[in-house]
């Protein structure tokens, strides 16, 4: 397979190509559209001929009369005009009665089929093309007349086309000559022409040069682009803009994972090293094997939450989706942290009913880090409401719960992948910072999102917004 080359230059090898067959065939156009209309301005000037000689012989001239004056008279009507030849036959015999010029004998011999025509139908007058037997080329038109004493004749008139065909091959020489120095000019041109159309791209090019995984905030300039490429430019920024954002994600959940990571680790490091550094009794040992196992609990978690995010943030995932009463799935979570509220003091309130479109498992799971998150931070005596219905032509599950709230400056990164306030629980009983980012991916996932309200020392609410069914 042969490579493809520069595209560059197969357009302009192409333009160019073009180019010549169309410069080619314009002048085989002209030449041809030359020669008709040279012909046609001579069979003009015949007619106009043959007009005048009609008059002289239906008016003035008597064939019987004085030759002499006759051939005279006639002999005028041809000095304007050269290389004609005019023979006058009898329409009855067929014989010559006169004849001016050297190829007129030539005339009669080579139009008796004309002269043919002319005895069935004398009304119009016939034009042929002919040639001497040296190449000549002539032009006759015949007619039918009467003279002035009524008798009947036929008048045969010959043009040379010589000056014509001159005309012609001059025509055809200039153009033959001109095309090697017309066809680089053509090619040059479609170089050019392609180049300055091509030039657009090499934005494409520069950009995509100085892309790179350090820097992806390079991006082509869309003004003054063609329409074709500028559809094609702003999906390309796009893409570029979603690849900045993915990389710069995954750089900050990189960082974040290792820190998340660091702390329980280093944690395990120092404790086990030490418990090994002198002799301890059994009490220490359990002591130390205990907070190992909160740690090591904790780190369980974050992988698990960690693979499910990755299985949610997987675009070929297979969900099985369906229609979910969330009623159902709410009343669920409440009966799996009933009993975890009872212990804090805390009480469960479920209300309202609604459905979605989505997968069971998820949405549950969604539900229950909302609930989990909320038994968590209600202080003890405080009081969280689950409660589903239709807001603003979303379905909505709403966790509300007391306690001191969230000031506003955090909320807007209350979803973000490991994020957790200062002040807030550490150890095994806090949590991984992944809860609410998988909500988030959920919701995502089921084309609806997740909110945050809080007003503080009052109430926390969180919400789930999925796009609405209709299902009642």
């Amino acid at each position: 397979m042969t490579p493809p080359g520069r595209l560059s230059l197969r357009l302009a090898l192409l333009v160019g190509a073009l180019g010549a067959l169309l410069a080619l065939a314009l002048g085989a156009m002209a030449h041809w559209n030359l020669g008709r209309e040279l012909e046609a301005r001579e069979r003009e000037n015949l007619q106009l001929k043959l007009e005048q000689i009609r008059h002289s012989l239906e008016d003035d001239l008597d064939l019987r009369s004085d030759p002499a004056v006759q051939a005279h008279a006639l002999q005028d009507q041809l000095v304007a005009h050269s290389g004609l030849h005019l023979s006058i036959l009898d329409s009855r015999s067929g014989q010559p009665l006169m004849s001016f010029g050297d190829q007129a004998a030539a005339s009669v011999a080579a139009n008796r089929a004309l002269l043919a025509r002319l005895q069935a139908d004398a009304r119009q007058p016939v034009f042929q093309s002919w040639s001497t037997g040296n190449d000549q080329r002539l032009l006759s038109i015949g007619a039918s007349m009467r003279m002035k004493n009524g008798t009947p004749v036929q008048v045969l008139l010959s043009s040379e086309r010589n000056a014509d065909e001159r005309l012609l091959d001059g025509f055809l020489r200039a153009t033959l000559l001109a095309l090697p120095f017309l066809l680089p000019l053509i090619a040059l041109a479609a170089w050019w022409v392609v180049r300055a159309g091509l030039e657009p791209l090499n934005r494409f090019r520069r950009v995509a040069a100085q892309v790179s995984p350090q820097d992806l905030s390079y991006r082509i300039p869309e003004q003054n682009l063609p329409r074709e490429l500028d559809s094609l430019a702003r999906s390309f920024n796009h893409m570029l803009g979603r690849l900045e954002d993915g990389v710069r994600q995954l750089s900050q959940f990189s960082d974040d994972l290792a820190h998340e990571l660091r702390a329980p680790i280093c944690n395990l490091l120092v404790r086990n090293q030490v418990l090994l550094s002198q002799h301890r009794d059994g009490a220490a040992y359990r002591e130390a094997l205990e907070s190992n196992a909160e740690e090591l609990e904790r780190l369980s978690r974050i992988v698990t939450d960690m693979l499910f995010l990755v299985q949610v943030d997987n675009p070929a995932i297979q969900a099985q989706f369906g229609c979910v009463a969330l009623h159902e799935q709410a009343a669920k979570v409440i009966d799996l942290y009933e009993m975890v509220a009872e212990d804090k003091g805390v009480e469960l309130r479920l209300s309202g009913n609604g459905f979605a479109h989505g997968d069971n498992l998820m949405i549950q799971r969604a539900i229950s880090n909302l609930v989990s998150n909320a038994v968590r931070h209600t202080p003890q005596g405080g009081r969280i409401d689950v409660r589903i219905g239709e807001r603003a032509g979303h379905t909505e599950v709403r966790v509300s719960n007391d306690g001191p709230g969230i000031p506003p400056e955090y909320l807007p990164h209350l979803f973000e992948r490991f994020y957790r306030r200062a002040g807030r629980q550490t150890g095994a009983q806090a949590g991984t910072g992944l809860g609410l980012a998988i909500v988030q991916s959920i919701m995502a996932y089921h084309g609806g999102r997740a909110e945050a309200e809080s007003v503080p020392q009052q109430k926390t609410h969180l919400r789930l917004l999925f796009p609405s069914t209709g299902a009642a």
